[in-house]
């Protein structure tokens, strides 16, 4: 699912009736997953390149999710921006 695609999701759900909707889709979390693939690069390679970053806000061993437009996904875009493509 492209980064267009799951925007369009987090309007829709933010304008429907059912609560349990808004929970899941308009937290607007993305993962390193989901960027690495739309940016045609390996998901493992991307991790790995985020880790060797030593982000301070990351702990270690945990997901690599963060919400999107945060200051963390910036980090994370800006760490993805280096990297070439496949």
């Amino acid at each position: 699912m492209g980064l267009k695609d799951r925007q369009f999701e987090v309007s829709v759900a933010a304008e429907s009736e059912p609560e349990e909707d808004m929970t899941i889709v308009s937290r607007g979390e993305i993962t390193a997953k989901e960027m690495a693939i739309e940016a045609d690069i390996d998901p493992k390679r991307f991790r790995q390149a985020l880790r060797n970053e030593q982000l301070p806000w990351h702990v270690h061993n945990a997901r690599w999710t963060v919400l999107h437009g945060s200051k963390e996904h910036s980090d994370m875009r800006r760490v993805l921006g280096r990297l070439p493509s496949n």
